[in-house]
C-alpha cells in the first residue's frame, strides 16, 4: 500500500502502529516514512509532504524507522513498537560527582517509549525536569547534567524525591562530596545506586533503617551497568541487536530497550537511509528509505 499526505502525519502513523501491535495472530506492518519535499508558505511556515510505504511483515514486528527533515540535516528515530506498559520514574542524580553520568545513561538505556521520567539533578541545589522517552532525551539530559555546582547535598535531594508522586524512586550518587544532613527519614522506598563504594547519610525508609545490604554498588562499565539496572527494574531484555544506520556515515546504535526508541540527529546526506539489524533469533533485517 502506498499513501501520500501533507502536513502533520504523526497521528496517522501512531494509529497504524497501535492497530497492528495488539495481541498475537495479527499481521504486523512495517512503517516507512519518506521525506520528499519541503514547501515554504508565504509567511515562512513549513509544510512537509511525506510519502508513507506500509509493507506487511508476517513474523514479529520489526523496528520502525522514521526520518524527518530539520533545518540542518535529519532527525532519525528507530523504535521497537512491541506493546509495552510504561512507568513514571523519579530519578535523583548527583551532578557534582564525575562518575554518575555513566550510570544515568545506562539507566536511560533501559527505558521503553511509554516510560516517563522526572529527573532531579542536584549538587548544592536541585533542579527538576519532566519528560518522556519519545522527546529529545539527549538534549534534555545534557542540559540538566552540565549545570555548575559547588558541592553535594544528598539529604536535600532525597527529601525532594520522597515527595514526588511516581511509581519508582531512584537515587544515583556515591556520596563522596556529601555535605548535607547526616540523618534522613523518608516515607517511601528509594533504590540507592552508587558507581562503586559509597558514603551515604544514615537513611530510614518507612521506619526501616537502610544498611549496606540495601545499597546497589555497580562495578565495571556502561554495559554491565545497563544489564544490572535492567534486572533491578525487572525489565525485559532487548529484542534487537547489532543495529547499524547508514545516513551518509555509519552510526552504530546500542541495543534498544525492550519497547524502546533511539533518536539520531545527522547532517545532510544524499542517497538512501539504510537500517540493518538482527533479532534475538539471529534473523537479519535491512530497511531502506530513499531520501533525495
Amino acid at each position: 500500500m502506498f499513501y501520500k499526505c501533507s502536513a502533520d502525519i504523526a497521528a496517522f502513523t501512531t494509529n497504524i502502529i497501535t492497530q497492528t501491535s495488539i495481541g498475537t495472530g495479527v499481521r504486523a506492518w512495517q512503517v516507512k516514512q519518506v521525506f520528499t519535499n519541503l514547501d515554504r508558505g508565504s509567511i515562512g511556515s513549513k509544510r512537509l509532504s511525506i510519502n508513507i510505504f506500509v509493507a506487511p511483515i508476517e513474523d514479529k514486528m520489526p523496528l520502525s524507522l522514521h526520518c524527518m527533515s530539520r533545518e540542518e540535516g535529519y532527525k532519525i528515530t528507530i523504535c521497537d513498537v512491541v506493546d509495552v506498559q510504561g512507568k513514571h520514574y523519579g530519578i535523583a542524580v548527583d551532578i557534582f560527582s564525575t562518575k554518575t553520568d555513566v550510570v544515568l545513561k545506562s539507566l536511560l538505556a533501559t527505558m521503553n517509549r511509554n516510560d516517563t521520567l522526572t529527573l532531579i539533578t542536584f549538587g548544592d541545589h536541585t533542579e527538576t525536569v519532566h519528560f518522556d522517552m519519545t522527546t529529545n532525551v539527549q538534549e534534555i539530559v545534557y542540559e540538566s547534567m552540565n549545570r555548575q555546582e559547588h558541592g553535594c547535598n544528598i539529604s536535600n535531594a532525597l527529601y525532594e524525591l520522597d515527595q514526588l508522586e511516581c511509581d519508582e524512586r531512584i537515587m544515583i550518587s556515591n556520596g563522596d562530596y556529601d555535605d548535607g544532613e547526616p540523618l534522613v527519614n523518608l516515607n517511601n522506598s528509594v533504590l540507592l545506586i552508587s558507581p562503586g563504594n559509597c558514603t551515604y547519610p544514615e537513611i530510614t525508609m518507612s521506619g526501616d533503617i537502610v544498611t549496606e545490604a540495601h545499597l546497589i554498588l555497580l562495578g565495571g562499565g556502561r554495559v554491565s551497568y545497563r544489564k544490572r539496572i535492567r534486572q533491578l527494574l525487572e525489565k525485559q531484555r532487548p529484542q534487537y541487536y547489532n543495529i547499524v544506520v547508514r545516513a551518509g556515515a555509519l552510526h552504530f546504535v546500542a541495543p534498544l530497550a525492550f519497547g524502546g526508541c533511539k533518536t539520531l540527529f545527522v547532517g545532510d546526506f544524499e542517497g538512501k537511509l539504510r537500517l540493518k539489524y538482527y533479532n534475538s533469533e539471529g534473523n537479519k533485517y535491512i530497511e531502506e528509505i530513499e531520501i533525495n
